[in-house]
């Protein structure tokens, strides 16, 4: 019972600090060979440029994190044969527990992660697909400050108008 209640006590709060550092969770305590990961990808809405990935890996037996093993990210857009890769460094994201990566995803798509693990117990991947949105455009931004500037020429006409009466 107890060893049930450490472990999700350490899991709510590698969840919690993710969700701190703004994560969506992507993969939850899933068996990578002999070790669990759970990932995070920030924005919420993957769009063309470089994601932040966090990794989180665990041993099974008590959800502990492990800090001491090597963590690489693969992506590869559906259809294509060029990977993108990174490498993702313990406690970069300022999260101590966790790894983190800056994964350059240059185009829309459905892309194809691989999170590879190696340590002292053995190597294991585990993997899943981020759906990639285009840029933002600024139009709706552009178009806010257009209405805004509008409303203020507005405002000024309106106030001179009734000056000169």
């Amino acid at each position: 019972m107890r060893d049930g209640l450490a472990t999700a006590l350490a899991l709510g709060i590698l969840v919690a600090t993710a969700w701190g550092n703004g994560g969506t969770p992507r993969l939850v305590r899933a068996a990578a060979g002999p070790y669990l990961v759970s990932v995070w990808t920030h924005p919420a809405t993957p769009r063309v440029g470089e994601q932040d990935v966090s990794v989180a890996v665990m041993r099974p037996a008590d959800g502990a994190p492990l800090l001491d093993a090597a963590v690489r990210l693969t992506a590869t857009l559906e259809g294509s044969a060029a990977p993108v890769t990174a490498v993702a460094a313990p406690g970069a994201g300022g999260n101590r527990l966790l790894f983190h990566a800056a994964l350059p995803l240059p185009v829309p798509g459905a892309w194809h992660v691989t999170v590879a693990v190696s340590g002292a117990a053995g190597t294991g991947q585990a993997a899943f697909v981020l759906e990639v949105q285009p840029r933002r455009q600024p139009w709706g931004l552009l178009g806010a400050a257009g209405a805004g500037l509008a409303l203020c020429w507005l405002a000024w006409r309106w106030r001179r108008a009734g000056r000169a009466r």
